[in-house]
């Protein structure tokens, strides 16, 4: 009853495989966060993508007067303190736009 009918993606591959530059910063991630491999960069980049896109369409949406855009909002801000990434209290959407990759991967249990 509660099984998902299709599995999603967790990740997405870069759109150009071979960007010189992509690929140098990515296996500078991989040595230092001693990631198995880039699939795992490509996952931690997925969840800031979305964390960071929602908190776009929560700016627009509260910019408007939206009363469960500002909900969402205050559940957006609470999440990512409870995961480590932005403090409890005095956080705004700004800070969630301006997280970087390297926030997410310091997260790891293996980092520490």
């Amino acid at each position: 009853m509660g099984d998902p009918k299709f599995s999603r993606a967790k990740f997405e591959r870069p759109s150009h495989p071979w960007e010189a530059e992509r690929i140098k910063t990515e296996n500078e991630l991989l040595k230092k966060y001693g990631l198995k491999n880039k699939k795992e960069l490509w996952r931690s980049q997925y969840v800031l993508r979305r964390f960071r896109q929602r908190a776009r369409e929560l700016q627009a949406r509260v910019r408007t007067g939206d009363k469960q855009a500002e909900k969402e909002r205050e559940q957006l801000l609470r999440r990512l303190g409870r995961l480590g990434l932005l403090p409890l209290d005095g956080t705004t959407l700004d800070d969630v736009l301006a997280l970087d990759v390297e926030a997410i991967l310091s997260r790891r249990l293996q980092t520490l």
